[in-house]
This record gives structure tokens, C-alpha cells and sequence, in this order.
């Protein structure tokens, strides 16, 4: 275990990937970077957006817990049972908002790899300006990798981007009346 004994471990150029479309597998796509980062000994900081409470209780946030282990953060930024990217985003969601970036912000320092699941979605419900995520993610350190994921970004931020991988749905069971299943899904 060579690399999860160097928790030393920094990147010498870190970009900024996006993964979007209307596809499964985002999200899914992100975690598998976090965990080979978190083999090498690099430290995580996966953050999601508009994830309701019950929606955010993961099997790949448990597994993490399990590990025990010390390099990688979990934080789920939702003040909703559910979310559904409501068009009646009230004062407690901006404030919610506000310190969810900030959180952000300050974290992302002891990071070398930064994960910002469902940022367009934040981005179209307005809970992120535009232009606080497109100086963020001009501003980053040079060796800190960032990974943002949703549907569809605007192209003042996909111009940022060293990496952009769309995923797109050619068949899903979702169109069948398939809810989300627990171990699959979530």
C-alpha cells in the first residue's frame, strides 16, 4: 500500500473535469476518481449540491465511513428532505447556500482532489453565482484537481475545463417507473 502511505501526495497540475449529460453514472464516475486519489494518498473533498436528507444516506458514504479513513470528507449540501430543483428557493436556502460555499472555499485548501457533485444544478437553481463558481475554479491552487458534475454547464465554465466527459442515456429503466434502488443507485 504504497500510496495510502504517502498522504503527502500532491498532483504537479491539477484541471478542472467536468462530467455532464443526461446519463447515469456522474456522480458514479466521480467517486471512482476519488478512490483511486485516495489510493495514491491524495485527499478528498466530495461535496454534493441538492441532495435532499434521505437521498444523501449513500452506500459509497458508508463505505467510507467504515474505512475510517482520514483523508477524504463527505459533505452533503441540502437543507430539504428531498430535491427536486425547486423554482421556490427561499432566504434559508441561500443562507444555506452561502455557508455550504464557504465551507467550500476554506476546505478546499486541504484538498488535493475537490469534488462538486450536482454544481449545475446549484448553478441553474442560483444557489451558486455563475461567476463565484467561474473564479473559484480560475483562482484554484495549481496542484489541486476539481471535479464538477451535472447536466449541462454554461460555457464560461466548460471553457475552464482540461477534461469534459458527457454521459448520455441511450436506454433507462428510470423511463419504466424504476425508482432509485438502495446499493444501485444510492
Amino acid at each position: 500500500m504504497k500510496g495510502m502511505q504517502n498522504l503527502n501526495f500532491t498532483l504537479s497540475q491539477g484541471f478542472i473535469q467536468i462530467y455532464c449529460g443526461e446519463g447515469k453514472g456522474k456522480t458514479t464516475a466521480a467517486l471512482g476518481l476519488a478512490i483511486r486519489h485516495l489510493g495514491h494518498g491524495g485527499r478528498v473533498l466530495f461535496c454534493s449540491f441538492c441532495k435532499g436528507y434521505k437521498s444523501f444516506f449513500s452506500g459509497e458514504k458508508e463505505f467510507f465511513k467504515r474505512l475510517r479513513l482520514s483523508n477524504i470528507k463527505f459533505k452533503r449540501f441540502g437543507n430539504r428532505e428531498k430535491w427536486e430543483a425547486p423554482d421556490n428557493i427561499d432566504a434559508s436556502d441561500m443562507e444555506w447556500a452561502v455557508r455550504n460555499w464557504e465551507y467550500i472555499t476554506k476546505n478546499s485548501r486541504n484538498c488535493t482532489l475537490l469534488v462538486i457533485d450536482e454544481a449545475c444544478a446549484a448553478l441553474k437553481c442560483g444557489l451558486i453565482p455563475e461567476y463565484t463558481l467561474l473564479n473559484f475554479v480560475k483562482s484554484k491552487p495549481q496542484t489541486l484537481e476539481i471535479v464538477l458534475t451535472g447536466r449541462d454547464f454554461p460555457d464560461k465554465i466548460k471553457e475552464q475545463a482540461g477534461l469534459i466527459s458527457r454521459i448520455e442515456s441511450e436506454k433507462h429503466y428510470f423511463n419504466t417507473g424504476v425508482q432509485a434502488r438502495e446499493g444501485v443507485e444510492y
